[in-house]
């Protein structure tokens, strides 16, 4: 009785081991840009000899509005800020990309930065969203901040119930010199 009782243990505990190590295979890509392993770029080809400035955000999950924040990254010639926002599929099911999240820039003036680019990748349970912020000179800016809203529709009317306004840790940085 005992063996039939580890043997289904075993059987069990493989089966777990198996399934974890084929969600690492399939979400390799996200697992890595998830934990900073990998960079959240989208460069263009004359960018590619620039280094990029990392500024670390610290804790990564926002809980007001459901997203994970991975740090972002400065290219001081370009004048670009990259990041990435991930959530779990379940939390956030618009069909409209580019309308999961409205996200802003702002600095110590209330001059708002929202050129934006926008990419996307999706993992078994997660989807991830590439961010470049243009025009943003962080050397002239003093404070900034990242406002991340969740649009929805009601009728015709777009209406935002959650926002969140989260300091970017800047200092240092303003003697960035291209």
């Amino acid at each position: 009785m005992v063996k039939k009782s580890l043997k289904k243990v075993g059987f069990v505990l493989g089966c777990i081991f198996l399934l974890s190590i084929l969600y690492a295979m399939y979400d390799h890509e996200m697992i890595k840009l998830k934990y900073g392993y990998t960079a959240p770029l989208m460069l263009d080809r004359d960018q590619f000899s620039e280094v990029p400035v990392r500024i670390d955000m610290g804790p990564r999950k926002i809980e007001e509005v459901h997203v994970s924040i991975t740090d972002l990254y400065y290219l001081p010639k370009s004048h670009q800020i990259f990041f990435g926002l991930w959530y779990k599929k379940w939390q956030h099911r618009s069909n409209d990309f580019h309308n999961v999240f409205d996200v802003t820039l702002e600095d110590q003036d209330g001059r708002k930065y929202n050129y934006q680019s926008y990419a996307k990748m999706s993992g078994l349970l997660d989807r991830f969203q590439y961010r470049a912020v243009s025009y943003i000179d962080l050397s002239k800016i003093k404070k900034l901040y990242i406002i991340i809203s969740i649009p929805e529709k009601n009728g015709d009317k777009v209406i935002v119930n959650n926002t969140k306004k989260i300091e970017v840790p800047i200092d240092g940085l303003g003697s960035l010199n291209p």
